[in-house]
């Protein structure tokens, strides 16, 4: 047993991905870095036609002018060459706000659509003035502000105003006889200040379908795409009769899909209409309240790129083209994987339309917004299986129909994995596949690992998965899934309570079954849905085994342990249902009416909803029997489906579940390992008197668990459960014999294996992240000492914070300001004044901080370090004493500044300047970096391990973490690993530690400067 714990790549508070702050950095240095190259060009064009003398980087500062002024009066008078630049130059600066988006609906979120609402409201204004520029300077709601602020966007402007005024400008300049506001230099200005680059499209990004390998997955709104989606939601439907249940003929499934794009939404109303569905029947797993949602997109709309499209181009011409599917789904693909009006124009051209069809989707391009993404197979592919979804074959059918084989991937027809080329090549095509870079980096590590296993032991008999249920979904999903277990557990805890006072008990007696035992009584109005009876309170207790938890479904048949699949009934009921379901067993006792009545008391309770109620009433059991324990046996999310897929590449064909092959790699729910756990009692070991713990190696437990899970495990399950059914007992999955010996002797073994884990993390080498903190603070010398200021909103200033503002002598009537500002309550409506009367939202305040990393003539805070190098020097009595040098990202970035590694180590609470200069005198000892394995023994003999979790920078002093708790400064007997001082260590040892957590020291180490040795090495004693 054992753990290997990696980074994820997202950070540890917000859990927001590494990547989406990458990407947003990087945009923004390119934003920054156009602008200036953007401006540098328009200096240069302002000197070569005069406007300018000189194209320096300061030529457009005017400290005496205001820039809105002159756009104002350039309308009416004669402008300098200087000042018809700065006015030109100001807004070529900031050219206004333009939607990169081909296609904008009014229900657009985020900042673009509050500023579409905000321009809305500027143009009202803006109809009142010649210019956006006069607006501005003469309006006096705009005195005090003309920027956006603090998510405020009421002062955005329009590019195309900015546009229209430059022209507005150059037309008054040549009408006032100003020479200069030539043709030549307006068409040039407008060509450099307004220069946009096209979007990219993402056409080129659309991936292969598996059944069709030469055609690009299908547009996720093409029509052919949706009717598929449609139908393969039709076709696995059942209808409630009075005969039992059926699937849709035929002939329902054509008039439930005629005349599709009338309407974007089909609504299971529309679906009854169209069929003609007797009021006396209904869908089985759709709730009756439920049957104004669309029928195969629940929060969306089935049809919506059908409708869209039909709209688009009108009855004649759609008539026309209903006939040439493959002609409407290039017309879907075209608007959703190109991006600007001039690139749909031109590929629109390449399809033979009708005329006029190009010039009407043209016209409607901001109705396609939504036309964006790609479904799982190709436009073709959806067509050739059309006809046999229509003719009411299931999926699979279908596929096997028209040639396809529906349980194949592109993965499975790749050679075996032998070597460490062909696995790195399979990581990085499995990586390719996911967007999610969560999903990647675990699947990625999981294939490593097993990678290292396979390499280690062989090729293992087969291969057992379980993912946690958040790999592969979005920060805003994952934030989801946390809010709901967070409100389950607030939930659980007042049920508790709840079920405590019904048994006049302590809650902390409430056990598990007892509160499985109340939730069911509670949604069951204190009944027994089979017979009807009362259950009385007292019944909620775990020891009552006069009332039993029966699975609805039989879970011999069915392998569904779920809340949805219990019901608390009269223990007699129980023993006579055994293993057959509801349906059957009322049917064999009681007969129709029997029947009739248990089915009113169903519907009749408003608490039975989706699963549950379609589990009491289900019909069809012989049918949906193996689909339904397919699906509770196994783990079939995308991210667990693909790492199986790539799994079975270590094995040669033949071994990789192909037809009529072996089955080495399965997937497992956690549902079923989680209730295992607590049948074979070490669940337990996750707890600490009572309440669980954060310990990594719970990890090894569930692998335990999932490892022991095998087909012969639920084989011997299923006849476990078949015999005690059969004799109408109750069989909670939550007791099952443990895998092998008995319950005591199962849990003493894993116990003891348990307590030998040692969790393996990797070294952090690479020196990745941000080479410095985003924030750049002003650095100005006071008295000769360097001083950092920061901003700080008003809003959050406290009265001793005034004490801090910079040059107080010469701010004194800002500070009086803020100060009665603050005495006054700090009315929001009202924001302290400068004496210009301009509004105070922010001032600059004097920091305790020194300048770390110079940026741009400011200083920004160092990066997370990237590595300590630690050397050692004999002391006055020959006794080796130990040093640290710290190395940061900036240092490793910088190879201008940083040819050679940094020289200096710590000096307890003295200034960088201080530190001690590394030289020749010195010996190199180890780098160690974040998660290193360090051994160092005190200087009282005390000896402390534990992984490497960063350095005081003031005092140089090492805290180490708890292997089995990244946030734990403890060794497992309880000492204290934080704040290692480290000159006076009696040693220093590293280790490295592999994938199963054994350790190696580290007896000779050199020291590196990206990747070069640059110290001789110097062999440690």
């Amino acid at each position: 047993m054992g753990s290997w714990m990696f980074d994820v790549p997202e950070t540890d508070k917000e859990r927001t991905p590494t990547n989406q702050i990458r990407r947003g950095n990087r945009l923004l240095r390119r934003v920054v870095r156009r602008r200036a190259q953007r401006m540098a060009t328009i200096r240069r064009l302002f000197k070569k036609h005069g406007l300018l003398p000189s194209d320096d980087r300061d030529s457009l500062k005017r400290a005496d002018t205001d820039p809105w002024e002159l756009r104002a009066r350039g309308l009416d008078q004669p402008l300098k060459p200087a000042e018809l630049a700065v006015a030109l130059g100001h807004i070529a600066k900031r050219r206004g706000f333009k939607s990169a988006a081909k296609r904008k609906e009014a229900n657009t979120s985020g900042d673009d659509q509050k500023m579409l609402k905000a321009l809305e409201v500027t143009k009202e204004k803006l109809g009142r003035y010649r210019t956006m520029g006069e607006m501005f300077a003469r309006d006096p709601e705009f005195k005090d502000r003309k920027r956006n602020t603090d998510g405020q966007f009421n002062r955005t402007q329009s590019r195309d105003d900015l546009l229209h005024e430059v022209r507005k400008l150059f037309e008054a300049q040549r009408q006032l006889g100003n020479e200069l506001a030539s043709d030549a230099l307006e068409a040039a200005f407008v060509n450099t200040a307004f220069f946009q680059r096209p979007l990219q499209d993402s056409e080129r990004l659309v991936g292969l379908c598996l059944f069709e390998p030469t055609e690009k997955r299908a547009a996720k709104h093409s029509p052919s795409f949706e009717k598929f989606r449609l139908l393969t939601r039709l076709v696995n439907l059942r209808i409630a009769t009075d005969d039992g249940e059926r699937s849709l003929t035929p002939e329902e499934l054509v008039a439930a899909t005629s005349d599709l794009g009338s309407t974007a939404k089909l609504s299971v109303k529309t679906i009854r209409k169209r069929i003609g569905l007797p009021d006396g029947q209904h869908f089985t797993a759709i709730k009756p309240d439920d049957e104004g949602h669309d029928i195969a997109a629940r929060t969306g709309e089935a049809m919506h790129g059908t409708k869209k499209l039909r709209d688009a181009l009108g009855e004649e011409i759609w008539a026309s083209l209903l006939e040439q599917p493959e002609t409407l789904d290039k017309i879907a693909h075209v608007l959703s994987f190109f991006e600007t009006a001039e690139a749909i124009g031109d590929e629109l051209k390449r399809i033979n339309l009708p005329a006029a069809a190009s010039d009407r989707l043209l016209e409607a391009l901001p109705s396609f917004a939504r036309f964006k993404g790609a479904g799982h197979i190709s436009a073709k592919a959806a067509r050739a299986l059309i006809p046999r979804l229509e003719a009411g074959l299931r999926y699979d059918q279908a596929c096997e129909a028209v040639g396809y084989d529906h349980a194949a991937s592109r993965w499975s027809r790749r050679e075996q994995v032998v070597d460490k080329k062909s696995f790195n090549q399979l990581v990085k095509d499995m990586g390719a596949e996911i967007a999610n870079p969560i999903a990647r980096k675990s699947l990625a590590e999981g294939l490593k690992q097993l990678w290292a296993m396979r390499n280690r032991w062989g090729l293992p008999d087969a291969v057992h998965i379980e993912l946690a249920r958040d790999v592969g979904n979005s920060l805003e999903e994952r934030n989801k899934i946390k809010k709901r277990l967070d409100d389950t557990t607030a939930q659980r805890e007042r049920e508790r309570k709840e079920a405590a006072e019904q048994l006049g008990i302590d809650p902390g007696d409430v056990g598990g079954d007892t509160l499985l035992r109340y939730r069911l009584w509670k949604e069951q109005a204190g009944e027994c849905p089979y017979t009807g009876e009362h259950i009385p309170p007292s019944a909620i207790a775990a020891t009552d085994n006069s009332f039993q938890v029966d699975h609805i479904l039989p879970w011999s048949r069915f392998g569904d342990d779920s809340f949805n699949n219990k019901v608390l009934c009269v223990a007699r009921a129980n023993q006579d249902k055994r293993r057959d379901t509801p349906f059957e067993w009322i049917m064999r006792t009681e007969g129709e009416d029997g029947w009739e009545l248990f089915a009113t008391r169903i519907e009749t309770n408003k608490q039975y909803r989706g699963f549950k109620k379609r589990n009491y009433t289900l019909k069809n059991a012989k049918e949906a029997e193996e689909r339904f324990r397919s699906r509770n046996l196994n783990d079939t999310r995308y991210a667990a489906r693909l790492l199986a897929e790539a799994v079975k590449l270590f094995f040669p064909e033949g071994q990789r579940q192909d037809r009529g092959g072996t089955r080495r790699v399965f997937t497992r729910p956690g549902s079923l390992t989680s209730a295992l756990r607590h049948a074979w009692g070490i669940e337990s070991l996750k707890k600490v008197d009572g309440k669980r713990v954060e310990d990594a190696r719970h990890h090894a437990l569930d692998a335990l668990v999932v490892a022991a899970v095998g087909e012969w495990e639920v084989q011997r399950l299923t006849k476990s459960f078949q015999e005690w059914e059969q004799r109408g007992l109750a069989r909670p999955l939550r007791r099952v014999e443990p895998p092998w010996g008995d319950f005591h002797s199962f849990r003493r073994e894993v116990q003891e294996a348990y307590d030998t884990i040692f969790v393996a993390r990797p070294e952090r080498r690479r020196a990745r992240g941000e080479g410095h903190a985003a924030t750049i603070r002003q650095v100005k010398e006071r008295d000769g000492v360097p001083v950092v200021f920061e901003r700080k909103a008003v809003a959050d200033l406290k009265e001793k914070d005034l004490e801090r503002i910079k040059d107080p002598e010469r701010n004194k009537a800002v500070i009086e300001a803020i100060r009665q500002w603050i005495a006054d309550g700090r009315p929001v409506g009202a924001l302290p004044r400068s004496p210009a009367g301009a509004e105070i939202r922010k001032v600059r305040l004097s920091t305790k901080g020194k300048p770390s990393v110079p940026v741009r003539g400011g200083t920004a805070d160092r990066g997370d370090i990237v590595r300590v190098d630690i050397f050692s020097k004999p002391n006055t009595r020959g006794k080796d004493e130990f040093y640290v040098v710290p190395v940061y990202p900036h240092q490793v970035m910088d190879k201008k500044q940083w040819s050679r590694p940094p020289s200096r180590a710590v000096v307890a609470y003295k200034d960088e300047a201080d530190w001690i200069e590394i030289e020749s005198s010195f010996r190199f000892r180890t780098s160690i970096y974040p998660r290193s394995f360090l051994e160092v023994t005190k200087p009282d003999g005390e000896i402390l391990s534990g992984y490497f979790q960063g350095m005081n920078r003031s005092t140089g002093a090492i805290n180490l973490t708890n292997h089995r708790n990244s946030r734990l400064m403890l060794t497992d007997n309880g000492s204290k690993t934080e704040s290692i001082g480290v000159k006076r260590l009696l040693t220093i040892k590293k280790y490295s530690v592999d994938r199963f957590g054994n350790r190696s020291e580290v007896k000779s180490e050199v020291r590196t400067w990206r990747g070069a040795v640059c110290t001789s090495p110097t062999p440690p004693d």
